[in-house]
Order: C-alpha cells, then sequence, then structure tokens
C-alpha cells in the first residue's frame, strides 16, 4: 500500500481497494455504535 503510494501508482476503484473500503466501513460501523450506545445509556 505505502510503495504503490510512494511509486506514484495508485489503486483507483472500489473494487481495487476494496479491503480498505471495507475496513472504512467496519471502523464507522463501530463507532457509530459505540456513540450510539453512549448517547442511550447517558440521560
Amino acid at each position: 500500500m505505502a510503495r504503490n503510494y510512494l511509486a506514484g501508482t495508485a489503486k483507483l476503484g472500489l473494487r481495487a481497494n476494496a479491503a480498505q473500503f471495507s475496513l472504512l466501513v467496519a471502523v464507522n460501523a463501530l463507532v457509530g455504535g459505540v456513540v450510539g450506545a453512549r448517547n442511550t445509556s447517558t440521560p
């Protein structure tokens, strides 16, 4: 990943970056769940 960025050959498209995109979705879901749980548990 870092080597491609430094070499100037970035991979474009959702299929080429499916691993990073799924990690982004998972992190956003976890953070949203934690914030939602905090908001519902505290008055």
